[in-house]
This record gives C-alpha cells, sequence and structure tokens, in this order.
C-alpha cells in the first residue's frame, strides 16, 4: 500500500488550482495522459479521485462455490449468503452429485431470506442464481422502514396470540421473522457495497460513511428485535395453560413500554429529535427496572413452573426490544452530533 504523501498545489493560469498525482498510482490504476478522472466531493470536505475506467467498467461479479464432498444444508445457505452480502450479480453453487433435497432446500432458504434473487439455470448438480441490484426502487432508508412495519405488526400480535392463546397466530408471527432478515441481508449488502465504493453512498439514500457505520447497527437492531418478537411467538406456543390476570396485566404494561421506546427511537432517527432520542433512552432504563419488578412477582405467584419459565422468557425478550431500541436511538444521536460537526466546518 502506498504512504500518504504531501503535494503543493500550484496556480495555473491564474485562476486553476492544480496538484500532481502520484506517478507510482497511476501507474498502478493504469491512468496515462489525456485520460479523464472523476472528483468527487465528499461529505468530510475530502476529494475522493477516481480513474474513469473505474465509474464506467461496471462488469458483472461472478463467484462459484463448489462442494467436493457432502455438506450440510445450513452450511450451503450460510456460503451463499455470504456471497450475496459480498456485492456479487452472479453466483453458481455446484454440488458433488445429484442432491435434489439439498438444492431445495437452498432454493427455499433464498426466496425466504434475500431480496433480489432469482434462479436463471439449474442442473442435476449445479444452481445459477442471479442478484438483482434494485436500489433504486429500494434504498435503504426505504428498507429500514419495511422492516420497522413488520416488526411492529409482529410485535403487536404476538400479544394478541398470548391474550387469546392463538398458536395459529404465533406460528404466523415466527414466518415473518423470515422477511425481516430478508431485508436485513439486503441493506447490509447495500452498506457493504457503499463502504467499498464511497460513490454508492447516495445512491442508496445517506449522505456520509458516518451514517453507513450507523444504519448498519440499527439494521441489526431491528433484526435482533424481530428474533425476539418471534422468541415471544415460541413462548406463546408453549404455554400448556393461561397466565394469571395479574401476569398478563404485568406483562401487557411491559409490552405498552417496549413498543413506545421502539416507536419513538425511530421517529427519533428518522427526525433527527434529539429530545425524542433521549427520552427513549430513558424509558429503555425504566424498561429494565420494570422487567425485574414483575419478575420477581412472577417467581412469587402460584402459576406452575412451567408457565412460570414461559412467562419469564417473554419478559425477558420484551426487555430485550427496549433495550435495542435504544440502541437506535444512540445512533440517531450519534448522526445528529455528527451533522452538526460537518455544518461547523463549513
Amino acid at each position: 500500500m502506498l504512504k500518504p504523501q504531501l503535494r503543493k498545489i500550484q496556480l495555473t493560469g491564474g485562476t486553476t488550482y492544480t496538484v500532481s498525482l502520484p506517478k507510482e498510482w497511476a501507474n498502478q490504476v493504469g491512468i496515462k495522459p489525456q485520460q479523464q478522472v472523476a472528483l468527487v466531493p465528499q461529505d468530510d470536505l475530502s476529494l475522493l479521485l477516481i480513474p474513469k475506467d473505474g465509474i464506467d467498467k461496471g462488469g458483472i461479479k461472478e463467484a462459484s462455490i463448489d462442494y467436493s464432498s457432502k455438506v450440510e444444508r445450513d452450511v450451503a445457505v450460510r456460503d451463499f449468503i455470504s456471497y450475496y452480502l459480498a456485492g456479487y450479480d452472479v453466483i453458481r453453487v455446484r454440488f458433488r452429485e445429484n442432491t435434489p433435497e439439498l438444492k431445495a432446500f437452498l432454493k427455499d432458504s433464498l426466496r425466504k431470506k434475500l431480496v433480489g434473487i432469482e434462479i436463471i439455470e439449474e442442473s442435476l448438480d449445479e444452481i445459477t442464481a442471479q442478484c438483482l441490484p434494485a436500489y433504486a426502487e429500494l434504498p435503504l432508508k426505504r428498507v429500514v422502514s419495511r422492516m420497522s412495519t413488520i416488526v411492529s405488526s409482529m410485535h403487536k400480535d404476538a400479544i394478541l396470540a398470548l391474550k387469546n392463546r392463538n398458536n395459529a397466530l404465533a406460528k404466523d408471527i415466527i414466518d415473518r421473522d423470515d422477511e425481516v432478515d430478508r431485508f436485513y441481508h439486503f441493506a447490509v449488502k447495500q452498506l457493504k457495497m457503499a463502504v467499498v465504493d464511497r460513490t454508492m453512498i447516495e445512491s442508496i439514500g445517506l449522505k456520509s460513511a458516518v451514517e453507513c457505520l450507523g444504519y448498519r447497527i440499527v439494521t441489526k437492531s431491528i433484526e435482533r428485535i424481530a428474533d425476539h418478537v418471534a422468541k415471544v411467538a415460541n413462548s406463546v406456543l408453549s404455554l400448556e395453560e393461561e397466565p394469571s390476570a395479574n401476569s398478563l396485566g404485568q406483562i401487557l404494561r411491559l409490552s405498552d413500554l417496549a413498543a413506545d421506546v421502539f416507536d419513538h427511537s425511530l421517529k427519533a432517527l428518522n427526525k433527527s429529535d434529539a429530545k425524542m432520542a433521549h427520552e427513549s433512552i430513558i424509558k429503555a432504563y425504566q424498561a429494565v427496572k420494570i422487567e425485574e419488578e414483575i419478575s420477581k412477582l412472577l417467581l412469587e405467584s402460584n402459576q406452575s413452573t412451567k408457565t412460570i419459565v414461559g412467562l419469564k422468557l417473554i419478559l425477558e425478550s420484551l426487555k430485550r426490544i427496549a433495550v435495542y431500541s435504544a440502541e437506535i436511538s444512540e445512533i440517531a444521536l450519534n448522526i445528529i452530533v455528527a451533522t452538526l460537526a460537518r455544518e461547523h466546518t463549513t
């Protein structure tokens, strides 16, 4: 890697500033005299210089995953997702032998967990998938909004399933967690590509690399919240008897607070509202204390041990929802401060 170098600014023709480029770097990237380069102003007031060929190429990135021996189903799915997140346009998966069950599982998992995947070729021992970008139709903030809407609906329905002992609804909530995963992986893919190619930051709807880092944490927090809502639904399925009226009332109290923290954390992020972000963080601390209080009351109740364990798991997940929501508020504060800092330097 080339070391940083200091260059003097020259004044040419009385009006134009010029600076020479390091020859070693120019040779490395293949720049020649008369060739054009793109100068892209950055949010931190630096200037990104890109050889024009680097912008125009835009070739298709292809990857091959070859399994010379038998592979576990989950391993194949994780491998594919890794290549998807790395930004490959076409991914080929080759198997050692004809494995229709594995191929069927892989295709089903890709449809459930990834956005923009199209199977374009298939044979006895190979699958070829194309990854469609869809950034214009689904910029990052719209993806986050979609994830948030699904999670809020899951949370509302999970509590409804608990109140009405509706196992069918609980199972549906667990299935919806896959939809959140789909958008989460798509968001991570966008963010990874924007970090590698900073000219993409505006294309995905953000303003700076700082926002990329913040939204990486935001999307992960939302994905974790969805996981905990799914855990609530799983706990509903495991209950063999109705919780007492007092226990149910206390759970609803904590649920309402956790949902409120989630909702207002997202509003603080979208509106750049520092006051709302601080209020949400304070409410999350309250949720932690309330969960401890309810847990003590639960252990003192006359309900069966299995019911108490199931309800305790629900309380733990509701607390986690509030805590992960507070992380979104913290990111909102970081982005607000970073934006103010940039404005003061301009």
